[in-house]
């Protein structure tokens, strides 16, 4: 992910970016939760799946793929929408 070059915004600028990540984050949590959620489902369904009987190694093996694809999907949005919360408030406070 690029970066804005925060050390050139004046502090106005800042804290109106800052306010806007708030405001972004607090209007659409339930969004982001619901995006979660049902990412953690679709684990979830998963997991059983890989303890059925009857399942093969080749099988099982590929829903250990899907698992870790899916909990890196999962953690890279985390960190994205951590990032879009935190950059302006970082930035802000170096400043």
């Amino acid at each position: 992910m690029e970066y804005p070059d925060f050390a050139k915004w004046s502090p106005q600028e800042l804290q109106k970016a800052e306010l806007a990540a708030v405001d972004f984050l607090n209007d659409n949590v339930l969004d982001i939760a619901g995006t979660f959620e049902k990412r953690l489902a679709i684990i979830k369904r998963i997991v059983g799946l890989l303890k059925s009987e009857g399942v093969g190694f080749e099988q099982r093996m590929m829903y250990l793929t899907m698992i870790e694809e899916l909990s890196a999907g999962l953690g890279q949005s985390a960190r994205e929408f951590f990032e879009i919360g935190c950059l302006p408030s970082v930035a802000n406070l170096l400043k």
